[in-house]
């Protein structure tokens, strides 16, 4: 059973434990993109690790949505399989809020 992915989709074969430990710690392999608005920020990275848990596809990314709790913006999660999902995801999700508010909205 595979668990471990590099960022370009291929596994970590047997034996490989210590190189994903390594990667998993470089930040700068890890982060895909990373946008702020105001007191949003929009973070996609490399997870590494399976999260689709033995689907068809991997799921070794994610998208994750960190807002003030004033903003009144909710925090979210969206996963993908590839790192252009991922980054298509990413941009999806900056240009939803950039279109339903403008900046100043969400400067505290």
């Amino acid at each position: 059973m595979i668990l471990y992915y590099k960022r370009d989709g291929t596994p970590y074969e047997e034996g490989e434990e210590q190189q994903f430990y390594k990667d998993f710690v470089n930040w700068d392999l890890r982060q895909v993109a990373l946008d702020l608005i105001g007191n949003i920020r929009i973070s996609t990275v490399w997870l590494g690790m399976d999260h689709g848990f033995l689907l068809e596809k991997p799921i070794i990314f994610e998208t994750m949505v960190f807002s003030h709790p004033k903003s009144g913006y909710g925090d979210w999660c969206e996963r993908y399989c590839t790192e252009d999902e991922a980054l298509a995801g990413h941009y999806k999700i900056l240009q939803e809020i950039l279109n339903e508010c403008s900046c100043k909205e969400f400067m505290l």
